[in-house]
C-alpha cells in the first residue's frame, strides 16, 4: 500500500508537471523536455556501462545533444532554418566518433552513442516541433499524446495484473497480451473522449492517433525494457520515487512521438 501511495503521489507530480509545462507555452515545454533530456542521456550512458576511457566522448556528445536540442527546440521555436545546421552538426559528429576508433570493438560503442542521440534527442525535439504545427490549438495534440500514453500504462498494468495469463515477450515478462488489450481499449475510448473534448482532430483522426500511440508506445516500453535487462537492471534510474527513472517514464513517448509527429503533418499538409 505505501509502494502504491509513492507511486500515486510521483506520478501526480509528474503528470502536473508536463501538463502545467504543456499549457504554459512551449518554451515551458521546452524547458522541461530539456531536463527529460538531461536526465535520460546520463540513465542512458548508464544501462549502456559505456568504459571510463571514454569519458571525453561521453562529454562531447551529451553537451552536442544539448546543443542540437536547443538550436531545434528553443531556436527552432522562433526560427525554421535550422536543418541544415543540425545536419551538419550530425556529420561532423559521425566523423568525430569514427575518427577515434582504434579497436573493431569499438565500432559498437560508436553506434551506442549515436543510438543515445538519436533516441533520446531527436525525440524530444520533435516532440517539441509539435508546438509549431499550424493548427489553432496545437497544444491539444501533446496533451492527447501524454494522456494517451498514461491511459495505456496504467491500464495495461491493472487488467494485466488483474486477468493476465499469456506473456507478451520475455523482455519484460511482466507484461501479457491481456493487459495490452486492456491498454488500448481504454486508449480508443480516451481518443473518444478527445474528440469530443478537442476538435482539432476528427473522431477518425483521433481514433489512429490513439492506435498509433499505443502500438509505437508499446514498442518503446518494449525497447527500454531490453536495454535494462541487457543492462541487468530493473529500473534506469531513481529519479521517480515508484516509477524509478526519467527514461522509465518517457521510454513510451520516445518512441511514439516521431512517429506521431509525421502523421500530424501529414495530416495538415
Amino acid at each position: 500500500m505505501k509502494t502504491l501511495f509513492i507511486r500515486s503521489i510521483s506520478g501526480i507530480v509528474y503528470a502536473v508537471l508536463v501538463i502545467g509545462s504543456i499549457l504554459a507555452g512551449a518554451y515551458y515545454f521546452a524547458g522541461i523536455t530539456l531536463l527529460f533530456l538531461i536526465f535520460g542521456l546520463y540513465e542512458y550512458w548508464k544501462l549502456r556501462d559505456f568504459s571510463k576511457s571514454w569519458h571525453l566522448a561521453y562529454i562531447y556528445v551529451s553537451n552536442l545533444a544539448i546543443f542540437l536540442y536547443s538550436v531545434f527546440s528553443l531556436f527552432g521555436i522562433i526560427a525554421g532554418s535550422w536543418w541544415y545546421l543540425g545536419a551538419g552538426i550530425l556529420v561532423l559528429t559521425l566523423l568525430f566518433l569514427i575518427s577515434t576508433q582504434r579497436k573493431t570493438n569499438r565500432w559498437k560503442q560508436t553506434l551506442d552513442y549515436l543510438l543515445g542521440v538519436f533516441y533520446i534527442t531527436i525525440s524530444l525535439v520533435l516532440l517539441n516541433l509539435l508546438y509549431q504545427i499550424p493548427v489553432e490549438n496545437n497544444y491539444q495534440v501533446l496533451i492527447g499524446l501524454f494522456f494517451l500514453i498514461w491511459l495505456n500504462d496504467t491500464f495495461a498494468y491493472f487488467t494485466g495484473s488483474l486477468i493476465g495469463k499469456h506473456k507478451m515477450s520475455k523482455i519484460s515478462p511482466k507484461k501479457t497480451w491481456e493487459g495490452a488489450i486492456g491498454g488500448f481499449i481504454f486508449s480508443m475510448a480516451g481518443a473518444y473522449v478527445f474528440s469530443i473534448i478537442f476538435h482539432d482532430l476528427s473522431l477518425t483522426e483521433w481514433i489512429i492517433f490513439a492506435f498509433i500511440t499505443v502500438v509505437f508506445g508499446t514498442l518503446g516500453d518494449l525497447f527500454e525494457s531490453k536495454l535494462k535487462r541487457q543492462a541487468g537492471l530493473k529500473e534506469s534510474g531513481n529519479l521517480m520515487p515508484g516509477h524509478g527513472g526519467i527514461l522509465d517514464r518517457i521510454d513510451s513517448i520516445l518512441i511514439a512521438a516521431p512517429i506521431v509527429f509525421f502523421y500530424i503533418f501529414f495530416l495538415i499538409d
